[in-house]
């Protein structure tokens, strides 16, 4: 069918974090760990109409340890939980809202300088 999956959500990369020495949980390694931090949005025919969720993994550059946030110790998920709070959404995750509300605000606009 011609409108299958034009619709769903999306995942990509907000950006990276290296946090103070972290000790992996597999190497005991300090200092490899790098925070992944991901968002996903949901688009209507590929335009994002909103974020969903911000989302991370932990990976070890010396033994490529990876957990996601689902599998953080408390330590860990602490430490993410502030992190992810320092990345904000592109504007483009936005784009659905604001043509659906770009006609609302113009019809606002106009009835107040008429």
């Amino acid at each position: 069918m011609f409108f299958h999956h034009k619709y769903g959500t999306k995942n990509f990369i907000l950006g990276l974090h290296d946090p103070y020495p972290f000790q992996c949980p597999n190497c005991s390694k300090l200092g490899t760990v790098e925070f992944t931090i991901t968002g996903e949005y949901f688009h209507f025919w590929y335009i994002p109409c909103y974020p969903v969720e911000k989302d991370g993994i932990a990976s070890c550059s010396e033994c490529e340890f990876r957990v996601n946030t689902i599998k953080y110790n408390r330590i860990t998920a602490d430490e993410f939980r502030q992190i992810k709070n320092k990345y904000r959404f592109p504007f483009y995750t936005y784009t659905g809202i604001a043509i659906f509300l770009s006609p609302v605000i113009a019809g606002v606009i106009l009835y107040l300088f008429k």
